[in-house]
Protein backbone atom coordinates (compact mmCIF):
# COMPACT_ATOMS: atom_id res chain seq x y z
CA UNK A 1 0.00 0.00 0.00
CA UNK A 2 1.68 3.23 -1.03
CA UNK A 3 -0.01 5.96 0.88
CA UNK A 4 -2.29 8.97 -0.38
CA UNK A 5 -1.06 11.76 1.44
CA UNK A 6 -4.38 14.33 2.04
CA UNK A 7 -4.35 18.00 3.30
CA UNK A 8 -6.30 19.68 5.70
CA UNK A 9 -6.80 22.42 7.69
CA UNK A 10 -7.68 22.34 11.82
CA UNK A 11 -6.56 24.96 14.30
CA UNK A 12 -7.40 22.00 16.66
CA UNK A 13 -3.78 20.32 15.49
CA UNK A 14 -2.03 23.49 16.36
CA UNK A 15 -3.80 23.66 19.55
CA UNK A 16 -2.21 20.48 20.73
CA UNK A 17 1.11 21.20 18.72
CA UNK A 18 1.35 24.31 21.22
CA UNK A 19 0.74 22.63 24.19
CA UNK A 20 2.71 19.81 23.86
CA UNK A 21 6.10 21.77 23.15
CA UNK A 22 5.15 23.96 26.04
CA UNK A 23 4.62 20.48 28.40
CA UNK A 24 8.16 19.40 27.16
CA UNK A 25 10.08 22.64 27.00
CA UNK A 26 12.40 22.51 29.87
CA UNK A 27 15.79 24.25 30.91
CA UNK A 28 18.21 24.27 27.52
CA UNK A 29 14.99 24.21 25.14
CA UNK A 30 14.61 27.68 25.03
CA UNK A 31 15.34 28.28 20.94
CA UNK A 32 12.57 26.00 19.81
CA UNK A 33 9.66 28.03 21.81
CA UNK A 34 11.86 30.71 20.42
CA UNK A 35 11.58 30.01 16.79
CA UNK A 36 8.18 27.74 16.87
CA UNK A 37 6.32 30.25 18.67
CA UNK A 38 8.14 34.20 19.79
CA UNK A 39 9.95 34.28 16.75
CA UNK A 40 7.03 34.47 14.65
CA UNK A 41 4.05 35.99 17.43
CA UNK A 42 6.32 37.62 20.34
CA UNK A 43 3.18 39.15 21.51
CA UNK A 44 2.60 35.41 22.58
CA UNK A 45 5.11 36.36 25.52
CA UNK A 46 2.55 37.51 27.00
CA UNK A 47 0.85 34.30 28.37
CA UNK A 48 4.14 32.39 28.28
CA UNK A 49 6.01 33.04 31.35
CA UNK A 50 8.63 30.69 33.03
CA UNK A 51 8.80 29.27 36.23
CA UNK A 52 11.58 29.25 39.41
CA UNK A 53 12.38 25.94 37.60
CA UNK A 54 12.99 27.60 33.98
CA UNK A 55 10.33 25.23 32.84
CA UNK A 56 7.56 27.17 30.86
CA UNK A 57 3.69 27.47 31.49
CA UNK A 58 0.75 29.02 30.53
CA UNK A 59 -1.16 32.23 32.20
CA UNK A 60 -4.28 32.39 30.14
CA UNK A 61 -5.00 29.40 27.78
CA UNK A 62 -8.26 30.95 27.15
CA UNK A 63 -6.19 33.92 25.49
CA UNK A 64 -4.16 31.37 23.32
CA UNK A 65 -7.06 29.18 22.55
CA UNK A 66 -8.20 32.64 21.08
CA UNK A 67 -4.94 33.72 19.43
CA UNK A 68 -4.77 31.01 17.19
CA UNK A 69 -8.86 31.32 16.45
CA UNK A 70 -8.28 34.60 15.33
CA UNK A 71 -5.59 33.81 12.97
CA UNK A 72 -7.49 30.81 11.35
CA UNK A 73 -10.56 33.31 10.74
CA UNK A 74 -8.17 36.32 9.74
CA UNK A 75 -6.21 34.04 7.83
CA UNK A 76 -9.03 31.68 6.14
CA UNK A 77 -8.60 32.48 2.21
CA UNK A 78 -4.85 32.83 2.44
CA UNK A 79 -4.34 29.37 4.16
CA UNK A 80 -6.77 27.69 1.74
CA UNK A 81 -4.95 29.04 -1.16
CA UNK A 82 -1.52 28.23 0.04
CA UNK A 83 -2.36 24.68 1.70
CA UNK A 84 -3.86 23.82 -2.12
CA UNK A 85 -0.69 25.29 -3.69
CA UNK A 86 1.16 22.85 -1.57
CA UNK A 87 -0.72 19.93 -2.06
CA UNK A 88 -0.26 20.70 -6.25
CA UNK A 89 3.29 21.18 -5.62
CA UNK A 90 3.78 18.04 -3.91
CA UNK A 91 1.65 16.08 -6.83
CA UNK A 92 3.97 17.00 -9.05
CA UNK A 93 6.73 15.29 -6.97
CA UNK A 94 5.01 12.20 -5.44
CA UNK A 95 5.81 9.86 -8.10
CA UNK A 96 9.14 10.21 -8.18
CA UNK A 97 9.61 10.45 -4.33
CA UNK A 98 7.91 6.74 -3.73
CA UNK A 99 10.01 5.48 -6.36
CA UNK A 100 13.34 6.63 -4.40
CA UNK A 101 11.67 5.33 -1.10
CA UNK A 102 10.92 1.98 -2.67
CA UNK A 103 14.74 1.68 -3.31
CA UNK A 104 15.43 1.90 0.44
CA UNK A 105 12.37 -0.46 1.73
CA UNK A 106 9.67 -2.66 0.11
CA UNK A 107 6.01 -1.08 0.12
CA UNK A 108 5.06 -3.62 3.04
CA UNK A 109 6.13 -0.93 5.41
CA UNK A 110 3.60 1.45 4.58
CA UNK A 111 1.32 0.73 7.36
CA UNK A 112 -2.29 1.88 7.81
CA UNK A 113 -2.74 5.35 9.29
CA UNK A 114 -4.19 8.90 8.03
CA UNK A 115 -1.49 9.94 6.04
CA UNK A 116 -2.84 13.75 6.39
CA UNK A 117 -0.26 17.12 6.13
CA UNK A 118 -1.91 19.36 8.43
CA UNK A 119 -1.52 23.45 8.23
CA UNK A 120 -0.17 25.25 10.75
CA UNK A 121 0.62 28.82 11.64
CA UNK A 122 3.69 28.12 14.30
CA UNK A 123 7.37 27.37 12.69
CA UNK A 124 7.47 23.82 14.05
CA UNK A 125 6.44 20.56 12.03
CA UNK A 126 6.26 18.11 14.21
CA UNK A 127 4.95 14.40 13.08
CA UNK A 128 2.31 11.85 15.16
CA UNK A 129 3.49 8.37 14.63
CA UNK A 130 0.24 7.21 16.17
CA UNK A 131 -2.22 8.07 13.05
CA UNK A 132 0.35 9.26 10.52
CA UNK A 133 -0.10 12.79 9.96
CA UNK A 134 2.05 15.65 10.66
CA UNK A 135 2.05 19.74 10.02
CA UNK A 136 3.58 21.82 7.00
CA UNK A 137 4.25 25.40 7.21
CA UNK A 138 1.26 27.26 5.34
CA UNK A 139 1.39 31.17 6.19
CA UNK A 140 5.08 31.32 5.63
CA UNK A 141 7.63 30.05 3.52
CA UNK A 142 7.44 28.08 0.16
CA UNK A 143 5.74 25.74 -1.49
CA UNK A 144 9.10 23.74 -2.03
CA UNK A 145 10.37 23.96 1.44
CA UNK A 146 6.99 22.90 2.26
CA UNK A 147 7.23 19.95 0.15
CA UNK A 148 10.61 19.07 1.62
CA UNK A 149 8.56 18.85 4.85
CA UNK A 150 6.47 16.51 3.63
CA UNK A 151 9.28 14.45 1.96
CA UNK A 152 11.02 14.23 5.91
CA UNK A 153 7.81 13.05 7.85
CA UNK A 154 7.08 10.67 5.33
CA UNK A 155 10.51 8.91 5.42
CA UNK A 156 9.80 8.52 9.14
CA UNK A 157 6.82 7.15 8.79
CA UNK A 158 8.44 3.88 6.81
CA UNK A 159 11.53 4.28 8.53
CA UNK A 160 9.84 3.76 11.80
CA UNK A 161 7.70 1.06 10.74
CA UNK A 162 11.14 -0.79 9.17
CA UNK A 163 13.41 0.00 12.40
CA UNK A 164 10.45 -1.51 14.79
CA UNK A 165 10.13 -5.00 12.43
CA UNK A 166 13.49 -5.80 11.66
CA UNK A 167 14.99 -4.49 14.86
CA UNK A 168 12.89 -5.90 17.98
CA UNK A 169 15.57 -5.53 20.48
CA UNK A 170 14.65 -1.88 20.64
CA UNK A 171 11.50 -1.29 21.50
CA UNK A 172 9.70 2.48 21.63
CA UNK A 173 8.83 2.49 25.44
CA UNK A 174 12.84 2.27 26.43
CA UNK A 175 14.55 2.91 23.68
CA UNK A 176 12.54 5.79 21.84
CA UNK A 177 14.87 8.82 21.88
CA UNK A 178 17.93 6.20 20.90
CA UNK A 179 15.69 5.11 17.89
CA UNK A 180 14.77 8.95 17.22
CA UNK A 181 18.44 9.57 16.41
CA UNK A 182 18.92 6.83 14.12
CA UNK A 183 15.64 7.62 11.98
CA UNK A 184 16.87 11.34 12.03
CA UNK A 185 20.21 10.40 11.17
CA UNK A 186 19.02 8.23 8.08
CA UNK A 187 17.23 11.28 7.13
CA UNK A 188 20.01 13.19 6.84
CA UNK A 189 21.88 11.43 4.56
CA UNK A 190 19.20 9.98 2.80
CA UNK A 191 17.45 13.37 1.90
CA UNK A 192 21.21 14.89 1.27
CA UNK A 193 22.15 12.34 -0.86
CA UNK A 194 23.10 14.16 -4.62
CA UNK A 195 20.29 12.40 -5.96
CA UNK A 196 17.65 13.32 -3.57
CA UNK A 197 18.85 17.42 -3.22
CA UNK A 198 18.70 17.48 -7.29
CA UNK A 199 15.28 16.00 -7.51
CA UNK A 200 13.89 17.82 -4.33
CA UNK A 201 16.30 21.10 -3.85
CA UNK A 202 15.86 20.85 -0.29
CA UNK A 203 17.96 18.91 2.24
CA UNK A 204 17.59 18.36 5.77
CA UNK A 205 18.93 20.01 8.45
CA UNK A 206 21.31 18.32 10.67
CA UNK A 207 21.32 18.34 14.18
CA UNK A 208 21.62 17.08 17.97
CA UNK A 209 25.35 16.74 17.75
CA UNK A 210 25.45 13.93 14.64
CA UNK A 211 27.26 16.29 12.23
CA UNK A 212 30.14 14.15 12.06
CA UNK A 213 28.85 11.13 12.11
CA UNK A 214 26.24 11.63 9.16
CA UNK A 215 29.45 13.20 7.62
CA UNK A 216 31.31 10.04 7.75
CA UNK A 217 28.75 8.31 6.33
CA UNK A 218 27.55 10.87 3.68
CA UNK A 219 31.87 10.17 2.25
CA UNK A 220 30.95 6.46 2.31
CA UNK A 221 27.41 6.13 0.95
CA UNK A 222 27.55 9.25 -1.62
CA UNK A 223 29.99 7.29 -3.81
CA UNK A 224 26.96 5.31 -4.82
CA UNK A 225 23.50 6.00 -6.54
CA UNK A 226 21.99 2.55 -4.62
CA UNK A 227 22.37 2.45 -0.99
CA UNK A 228 21.78 -0.62 1.40
CA UNK A 229 18.78 -0.08 4.10
CA UNK A 230 19.75 -2.42 6.41
CA UNK A 231 23.70 -1.73 6.28
CA UNK A 232 23.09 1.91 6.79
CA UNK A 233 21.31 1.99 9.83
CA UNK A 234 23.59 -0.93 11.36
CA UNK A 235 26.09 2.11 10.11
CA UNK A 236 24.20 4.53 12.53
CA UNK A 237 23.45 2.20 15.22
CA UNK A 238 27.18 1.38 15.69
CA UNK A 239 28.52 5.31 15.01
CA UNK A 240 25.80 6.63 17.67
CA UNK A 241 26.61 4.46 20.43
CA UNK A 242 30.47 4.95 19.66
CA UNK A 243 30.16 8.94 20.13
CA UNK A 244 30.04 10.39 23.55
CA UNK A 245 29.08 13.45 22.17
CA UNK A 246 25.42 12.49 20.88
CA UNK A 247 22.61 12.27 23.87
CA UNK A 248 21.15 8.88 23.32
CA UNK A 249 18.49 8.75 26.84
CA UNK A 250 15.37 11.55 26.53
Amino acid sequence: MIPKLKFSIDKNKDLKTFETFIKESRFGDDSIIDWAFFTIYPELKTYIKKDSNDKYYVTDMNAIENFITNEYVKNKELMKKNLQDREDAWKKKENIYFSFVDELFEEKYWSEGKYIAYATIWGIYPKFLEDKTFQIPVLRLDNKYAVSVITHEMLHFIFYEYFLRNYPEYNMDDNSFFIWNVSEAFNEIIQNHPKWIKEFEFGCDIYGGREKLVKELQNKYYKSNIIDTRTLINNIIDKLKDDKNILLND
